[in-house]
């Protein structure tokens, strides 16, 4: 704890902080000190301002993110890279072996480059039989090695610090993404907030056999040139599981594009002006169910609780994406089923299956998107009724 790797600059190289060739492990768990210093800060180079990870050929690279401090997460903040990413940057480089990030209670803020801003996940094609590069963030079912408790990790409890990927900026909006994964690369993540971001796109994947896998997912509050989420590509399987879409300043038609098999379950589409969707996959691997749109005429009419309308957050101007006991969306979606795929959490961390009696049941007793409202009193402050709306007054 209290380490910091600050002010280091890698001009014509990699990692302008830690630069991570394969086979080695980093370990990263110092968290921000209390005056919010990072540990990898206000570094720069031509590939991975903050962090490079590069596999070889003799083994892969890995990239372990994790806090010490449960009040505070390990940031990579204001790095800047030349070239692509300006946060942390992944390039497998051998048939055998890869790079990855496996990262828990995490902030990666505020990092530029033209490509990549917060993360940019590489893989050398000249290479016969390349691996891609793998991100796994958040409380994922996939994070190598598992939680690392034998170094002193400890899972932060602050949702509105933890697992962001917040500010990042691309030094030419109209070209760059704040996350950018190739070939045959992984991104899965579950419980993690994209807010503040300014690119061409919040999240794009540009190979083919790319996994994408979103469950919990907050992206609010970014200034896009282009959609939200581009994916280009064949054979680009994707999930997106409860996840809010909300109030982004989107340049492009769509909030969604993408080229291949998709599957949108119990989320929010708050994106008022701009369609919903561009699919031009395989019909037969489309599948829509409970979600709340803006707009359903780009959506699939064959799926069960897809709904027209928008949410009623407890604070749009505020940034706070709760709902309101009042809003659509409220107690909508089964938890067990046909379909349903296992979701037990939400981004506060709060049990999925809390039911308001209520509210009543549409299809089930999960709220849509990335909140679950745990009590009828969340939009004034309080779990008690009787410090609600002035109740305790006479």
């Amino acid at each position: 704890a209290g380490i910091q790797i600050s002010g280091n600059q890698a001009p014509n190289g990699n990692g302008g902080g830690i630069e991570v060739i394969g086979p080695a492990t980093a370990n990263l768990g110092s968290p921000d000190s209390a005056t919010g210093i990072s540990m990898v800060a206000n570094n720069s180079a031509m590939y991975g301002g903050g962090v490079s990870v590069d596999g070889s050929d003799n083994g892969t690279a890995s990239l372990y993110l994790f806090t010490t401090d449960s009040s505070r997460p390990i940031g990579i903040r204001n790095n800047s890279a030349s070239h692509t990413g300006g946060g942390i940057y992944l390039k497998s480089g051998a048939p055998t072996y890869a790079a990855a990030v496996y990262g828990w209670d995490f902030r990666i803020e505020s990092n530029t480059a033209p490509e990549g801003a917060a993360i940019y996940a590489d893989v050398d094609s000249n290479i016969e039989g390349p691996r891609g590069a793998y991100v796994f963030l958040g409380n994922t079912t996939v994070i190598g090695g598992g939680f690392p408790t034998s170094l002193g990790a400890v899972h932060c409890t602050n949702p509105n610090l933890c697992n962001t990927i917040n500010g990042n900026v691309t030094t030419d909006p109209s070209q760059g993404s704040a996350i950018l994964i190739q070939d045959l690369g992984y991104l899965v993540a579950n419980g993690f907030s994209m807010r503040g971001n300014h690119a061409d796109h919040a999240i794009r994947i540009v190979g083919d056999h790319v996994t994408v896998q979103l469950f919990n997912g907050l992206l609010a509050g970014n200034t896009l040139q282009h959609e939200l989420i581009y994916e280009t590509g064949s054979d680009v399987p994707t999930v997106i599981n409860s996840c809010t879409f909300a109030n982004d300043a989107i340049g492009a038609s769509h909030v969604i594009h993408t080229e291949s098999d998709l599957t949108l379950v119990d989320s929010i589409i708050a994106e008022p002006g701009t369609l919903a969707l561009a699919y031009s996959g395989n019909p037969a691997n489309l599948v829509v169910n409970y979600v709340l749109s803006n707009d359903i005429s780009t959506l699939p009419n064959n799926g069960t609780g897809v709904a027209l309308g928008v949410p009623t957050f407890v604070d749009l101007a505020g940034s706070d994406y709760h709902l309101r006991a009042t809003s659509l969306g409220i107690d909508f979606a089964p938890t067990t089923g046909a379909g349903y795929i296992a979701n037990t959490a939400d981004l506060d961390n709060k049990p999925r299956t809390f039911d308001l009696p209520a509210a009543g049941n549409v299809f089930g007793t999960q709220d849509l998107g990335v909140y679950e409202l745990q009590n009828l009193f969340r939009e004034c402050g309080t779990s008690d009724s009787i410090f609600c709306d002035g109740y305790d007054h006479p």
